[in-house]
């Protein structure tokens, strides 16, 4: 099972999308432990820390289509199949486009967990048994969300979600082809299920690669050390074999790089450790090229006119 869970989190890193997989490590660095109940959560304060940063080092950031990929990690290190807190729903909403629905993601992660871990269970999972299971899961569900705007859309989104999976039933690819998080689950599962074809959507196809981990069907992904150990500090943090405090309150500027030196070393509250291997004035840009434990960064900064 350690292995399966680890090579499942590992092939949703094997996608050819830059930001994808930056964002990815981002929402595993992410995470953190609830004290009261040991589940493992997505601490959104350190999340728009890591994304501040990310603005100053990484890729054009862009708002995800299907608002799925964020659940990726916070499936893989839970055992158990639990809806989203306040906190976490709002992490993913920021980072999705202004046309997914919160509700429709609530029921898609219900949806994504329960079928990862139906999935780990057996992977002979027929699909046939698995929507049957998904559809008595959403029937039996007595988690609601507070306020009645908001119960009657987690309804409506509930109902969708069953009709979505009475189609996939049919085998109707039309009727899952819509740009929601359900529809988005319902399109990987079809690929996996029924008929497979070449997923060009960077969300859509690391989550057709966490699944077929799950299921033992993908073959070796090597993505480097790093990954390597992102991925088996989720699945301690699903065994509940380490636990990670809350970011708090702490405060997260990434322009105090700025004072660094090239050879200076310095703690910093998002990256760790880190040293500065070059620094470099092009212009009006300052370009810092930093060492940390989780890799080489070159971070720009543009000075103010």
């Amino acid at each position: 099972m350690q292995t399966k869970i680890i090579k499942s989190i590992e092939s949703a890193f094997c996608i050819d999308d830059e930001y994808a997989r930056d964002l990815l490590k981002l929402l595993v660095k992410s995470l953190a432990t609830d004290s009261a109940t040991g589940a493992t959560v997505l601490d959104h304060a350190r999340l728009k820390c890591e994304q501040v940063y990310y603005k100053f080092y990484g890729v054009q950031p862009r708002k995800l289509e299907y608002a799925i990929l964020p659940m990726i990690p916070l499936i893989a290190s839970n055992k158990k199949t639990r809806g989203l807190l306040t906190e976490e729903l709002s992490g993913i909403v920021d980072a999705s486009s202004d046309k997914v629905k919160r509700s429709d993601i609530q029921i898609a992660y219900l949806l994504a967990a329960f079928s990862y871990n139906s999935m780990l269970k057996n992977r002979k999972l027929e699909l046939a048994n698995l929507t049957e299971g998904m559809r008595n899961m959403l029937l039996d569900c007595s988690e609601r969300p507070e306020g009645t705007p908001e119960i009657i859309a987690f309804e409506k989104s509930r109902i969708y979600a069953i009709q979505k999976l009475d189609r996939l039933q049919r085998k109707d690819r039309e009727g899952i082809s819509g740009k929601t998080p359900i529809d988005g689950l319902m399109q990987v599962l079809f690929q996996l299920f029924i008929e497979d074809c070449e997923e060009n959507d960077a969300e859509l196809s690391s989550f057709k690669g966490f699944y077929a981990g799950a299921l033992g069907m993908n073959g070796t992904f090597e993505g480097g050390s790093f990954i390597k150990s992102l991925c088996e500090y989720v699945y301690k943090l699903r065994e509940g074999l380490i636990k990670k405090e809350g970011f708090g309150n702490v405060g997260c500027d990434p322009r105090g790089l700025v004072l660094l030196k090239e050879g200076e070393c310095s703690e910093d509250p998002i990256l760790g450790r880190v040293c500065a291997k070059t620094v470099r004035l092009d212009g009006d840009v300052l370009s810092i090229r930093l060492d940390a434990k989780s890799g080489e960064y070159v971070f720009r900064f543009k000075r103010k006119q």
